[in-house]
């Protein structure tokens, strides 16, 4: 509730909150000093009010604790939520790998070796080598016979192993083979256990 009182200097009324009893504004209208008259609070207050703004005895402030905010979510259980998070890592994981590919590491000729700027042809390869031969078209030929289903490339190859002793294979490809091809060819030597496997070049002079 306002106090009203009048300016001691111009006389004029106003009004201030309870909380300025007793000190000292300045006067809106003539700006001068003047003092806001004390109040008596328990005159203003009401008996209920009174009784409820007591000072807290011993035994009330005991019982005055701070209490934590409880909220429907304080039981909530987050263990399913952490299995779903497990289950995507997962799955994340094994997805990953599906986007690598096969790759095939062939370490270039060293120039200082002994023998590394030899140039042989393939007839010098054939007593010992099969010669597997991939055109453009991607058709298989073992030596020299083509193979209508490359299906039959490893019993092919099993049988020049095992009929005519020859334990290497030569692959000569075209520039325009598919890699998937020579892969082919590649596991199919490695699945008859054949010892050496070499892939022919041709020189810049076409030879």
């Amino acid at each position: 509730m306002p106090i009203h009182f009048r300016c001691f200097h111009c006389g004029q009324l106003h009004a201030i909150a309870t909380r300025m009893a007793g000190k000292t504004v300045l006067c809106p209208s003539c700006g001068e000093q003047t003092d806001v008259p004390a109040i008596d609070v328990t005159t203003q207050t009401k008996p209920a009010d009174h009784a409820r703004r007591e000072p807290a005895g011993p035994e009330e402030e005991d019982d005055f604790q701070l209490r934590s905010f409880k909220s429907e979510f304080d039981n909530l259980d987050l263990t399913p939520m952490a299995d779903v998070t497990f289950l995507l890592l997962i799955f994340f994981i094994i997805t990953a790998s599906f986007d690598l590919q096969k790759t095939l590491e062939i370490p270039p000729p060293n120039p200082d070796e002994q023998g590394a700027q030899q140039s042989m042809t393939l007839e010098e390869y054939e007593d010992n080598s099969v010669i597997v031969q991939i055109d453009e078209r991607n058709v298989i030929s073992v030596d020299y016979d083509p193979l209508p289903d490359p299906s039959q490339l490893v019993n092919a190859l099993r049988d020049k192993k095992i009929l005519e002793r020859k334990n290497e294979i030569l692959i000569d490809a075209h520039v325009n083979t598919l890699w998937e091809t020579v892969v082919t060819v590649i596991d199919a030597a490695n699945e008859i256990g054949m010892e050496k496997i070499r892939l022919a070049s041709k020189s810049s002079a076409g030879s």
